[in-house]
């Protein structure tokens, strides 16, 4: 979504100098505090402090195996779930941190036999058969459908994260922001409806 929208906007204000940062969710937060960015895209539970919040959806986390690692269409509980391999990304990920708070809740804590900043890393890992990887469902989508993974139940548990656009409450709306904002105000009218639209089975 990101890119086709500031596309848009470099072609309204030609003048303008748009910069990004891909980052984890905990450093995303921090360079926002320290106003070193206007906005900044979040995933997983609302962090809190003086900040405007735009919904723009939600992911499902998926864990997945090999076929060949013999848990293929299991159910597993979490407790059973840590006493396997398992291949996470880094601690303050949005995707670890919703994971790290489900077991904590279960007073239960991953201790990962492989740790990585790379999705694509932990795909590979998981199809070549070295434990299980917990990565969101889109991510996941080419190698489900090729059968390299298949998924693993997770009993009584359902693992999402949310997806929000955060600026500080007094930051100044010039006008390109203000265009880039009602952008984003749309697409998240746009994903509600989708959302709402969906039928309940």
């Amino acid at each position: 979504m990101l890119p086709e929208m500031l596309r848009e906007l470099r072609t309204s204000f030609p003048q303008i100098e748009l910069s990004v940062r891909v980052a984890s969710a905990n450093a995303a937060i921090d360079i926002l505090q320290r106003g070193n960015a206007d906005i900044a895209f979040w995933e997983g539970a609302a962090p809190k402090g003086n900040f405007h919040k735009i919904f723009l959806g939600r992911y499902t986390l998926c864990a997945v195996c090999a076929p060949g690692f013999g848990l293929s269409g299991q159910t597993l509980t979490l407790d059973q779930l840590c006493g396997y391999p398992l291949l996470l990304r880094e601690r303050g990920s949005a995707i670890r941190d919703t994971l790290d708070n489900t077991l904590a809740l279960a007073n239960l804590k991953a201790e990962p036999a492989w740790e990585s900043v790379n999705s694509f890393a932990l795909i590979k890992a998981a199809e070549a058969g070295l434990g299980i990887t917990i990565l969101p469902e889109k991510l996941l989508s080419d190698s489900l459908n090729s059968e390299k993974l298949c998924l693993i139940h997770l009993d009584k548990v359902k693992l999402e994260n949310q997806m929000l656009a955060l600026f500080h409450k007094d930051r100044y709306i010039t006008k390109p922001f203000q265009i880039f904002l009602d952008r984003l105000e749309n697409e998240s009218l746009k994903n509600n409806a989708c959302k709402m639209q969906e039928p309940v089975l």
